[in-house]
């Protein structure tokens, strides 16, 4: 009997989540994951009914999987999709058309995966007892690195994890990771991805199960931008630019950097402004020059756009919607230059003369 109630407690199982079929969301529709306890078994049996489990998330790597067929016939039989696990030794069928137990799970957090009119879902189960989850909040503008570091510091899974990730192919299931045109190019391939927002992990969560949350959370909060701008940018730019807005701006200004950038960007040469000459980018993937770390010493980043013309390879942080909208909306004007005073008050020139003068103004240069 007490054997009985330890596993009762480890078999804690649940989440997840949105009725998804040809692309829509239809409803939203209970997971059925009821606890089997065998007294026999050395590790929970989770039983598992496929045919409620038509989820709206992506497949991970390394987690158990269930597939089910796209017409809903006969399931095939399940298998894992960890390689070093050999095929259906986690996951059986169970009887029924779409019934499964899993087994061997350990405390934590797992994750069964499905395929349904080809798309690949994920829900997310919880083995063991209800804590272990621990909010983590990404503010807006944070660098992938700082977000490693928060998401470290939690204790949810390591830098190093998060830095191999991001710079992997395993996200390229998402059209806007996978469409990217220079990834080689850039020091993080995710960056400007992993949107900005308070998340619930599990402690110890996989670092994959982890990034896709947050990229799921920007497809969703992009999910209805209209991309198409005047100034002819790919996505991919745009959400540079947006990124660069996001640490260069305020919220009652955005509009106005983005014009200055904008500006120079498409007449610039004109008036003898070359670059964009973004402070925020001088550094990248740090954000200052305290922030490079002293066995990297005269560190010069290739994303500097006092060096570099016109955009650099990628974003240099996660923007948050507002900034990606006004990185497609700038306000019409004719500047070219902007300043900011300490309290935060912005400055904005058509020429350098007058740039020179804010800047006077804005307490930033001595009066000559």
């Amino acid at each position: 009997m007490n054997v009985l109630k330890r596993f009762a407690k480890r078999c804690v199982a649940l989440a997840l989540c949105a009725c998804c079929l040809g692309g829509a969301v239809v409803a939203n529709v209970p997971v059925t994951a009821q606890a089997a306890v065998s007294v026999s078994a050395s590790t929970p049996v989770i039983r598992l009914d496929t045919a409620s489990c038509e989820l709206n998330t992506t497949a991970q790597k390394y987690y158990l999987a269930v597939t089910v067929t796209p017409d809903r016939g006969t399931p095939p039989d399940a298998v894992s999709s960890n390689p070093d696990v050999a095929v259906g030794k986690y996951v059986k069928k169970a009887g029924g058309r779409y019934l499964y137990e899993i087994s061997g799970l350990k405390d934590g957090l797992a994750t069964i995966y499905l395929r349904y009119a080809n798309v690949e879902n994920m829900m997310s189960v919880k083995v063991g007892d209800e804590t272990g989850t621990i909010d983590v909040r990404i503010p807006e503008g944070s660098t992938l690195r700082e977000t490693a570091q928060a998401l470290e510091r939690a204790g949810v899974c390591s830098m190093k994890d998060v830095f191999d990730a991001a710079n992997s192919n395993a996200f390229d299931s998402y059209s806007f990771i996978a469409s990217i045109p220079n990834a080689d190019s850039r020091y993080y391939k995710l960056e400007g991805y992993l949107y900005p927002d308070t998340y619930n992990f599990w402690k110890g969560q996989n670092v994959q199960s982890v990034l896709k949350t947050m990229l799921n959370n920007y497809q969703t909060k992009t999910a209805n931008i209209n991309w198409q701008n005047a100034a002819g940018l790919t996505k991919e730019q745009v959400m540079t630019l947006a990124s660069i807005v996001q640490r260069e701006s305020t919220a009652t200004d955005r509009a106005n950097v983005v014009s200055v950038f904008v500006n120079r960007l498409k007449s610039g040469n004109t008036v003898n402004v070359y670059r964009l000459q973004a402070d925020s980018t001088m550094y990248y993937p740090y954000r200052a020059q305290g922030n490079v770390p002293s066995q990297l010493p005269g560190f010069q980043s290739t994303y500097n756009t006092y060096n570099i013309t016109g955009l650099p390879a990628g974003p240099i942080c996660s923007p948050s919607v507002e900034s990606i909208q006004a990185a497609l909306n700038p306000a019409s004007t004719n500047y070219y230059y902007f300043c900011h005073s300490a309290a935060g008050n912005s400055y904005f020139a058509e020429t350098l003369e007058q740039h020179n003068a804010n800047l006077v103004a804005a307490g930033l240069r001595s009066a000559t």
